[in-house]
């Protein structure tokens, strides 16, 4: 029919938290505080519905519910055959290629929902950009190094760069194998490349407005938020705090 589809259906969306200048850009701008030691101590992941996969050029919705609504440009790692316990030694053969992931986020919405200690939901899950295609590592010389933009309406937001691994993609792949089967075509997130997430410069997005996501050797992911916001037709109302009067 002509229109591109997400570049993979994968069966398990992990995202990786795992780019030392986006962690501490991150924290510096959101919860302006020095970043966590948890983050340091082992590789950070999140499991997001798989529901919600937008390919190359569809339009992905805006929720109503956020003002703030950010991209972010990340290397999916795409898993080509299974694997368990694996070491870093072993992680990358299991890989059959990787493709551009946009973790599109509510940093609003995440600010809220952070504290219920449950990790994102409505704040990740409404949209997960993949795409345009999947370059196979026989293609690739390194991952370390690749070079990356973003752009806005045509405008160019960031420059970046494929760097500053609190942990290796080896060491990423091979921690969430631990105790965890990995399965062919589940998609591993790098985590947000340095200056990849507008929450870094301070400049969100808008409805209507065209995101691309350029990663050397894969190409350029392209996504329209839609015009309007969309409203769902009923949302949960807060309940009563019941410690509201309980002294700290």
């Amino acid at each position: 029919d002509g229109q591109w589809r997400d570049a993979i259906d994968p069966p398990v969306i992990r995202d990786g938290l795992n780019c030392g200048t986006h962690i501490e850009n991150y924290f510096k701008n959101v919860a302006k505080t020095k970043p966590v030691r948890a983050v340091y101590e082992r590789p950070g992941y999140f499991k997001g519905t798989t529901s919600t996969v937008f390919g190359h050029d569809q339009v992905v919705p805006y929720p109503n519910i956020s003002e703030k609504l950010d991209y972010e440009l990340e290397i999916g790692y795409i898993m080509g055959k299974p694997g368990r316990n694996l070491t870093p030694d072993d992680a990358m053969d299991h890989i059959f290629g990787i493709t551009i992931f946009n973790d599109w986020s509510l940093r609003d919405v995440q600010a809220l929902e952070g504290p219920i200690g449950m990790g994102a939901q409505h704040s990740k899950d409404f949209a997960y950009g993949i795409g345009p295609w999947i370059t196979t590592m026989d293609e690739i010389d390194s991952i370390e190094g690749l070079k990356g933009q973003v752009r806005v309406n045509g405008e160019v937001r960031s420059d970046t760069c494929v760097e500053n691994f609190v942990y290796t993609p080896e060491e990423l792949v091979a921690s969430i194998s631990i105790f965890n089967g990995l399965q062919p075509g589940d998609l591993i997130g790098s985590g947000t490349m340095g200056f990849g997430g507008g929450v870094e410069i301070g400049r969100f997005v808008e409805p209507g407005d065209i995101v691309e996501l350029e990663l050397e050797g894969v190409g350029t992911l392209r996504n329209q938020l839609a015009a309007t916001k969309e409203v769902p037709p009923w949302w949960p109302e807060p309940r009563p705090y019941p410690f509201e009067n309980e002294e700290n």
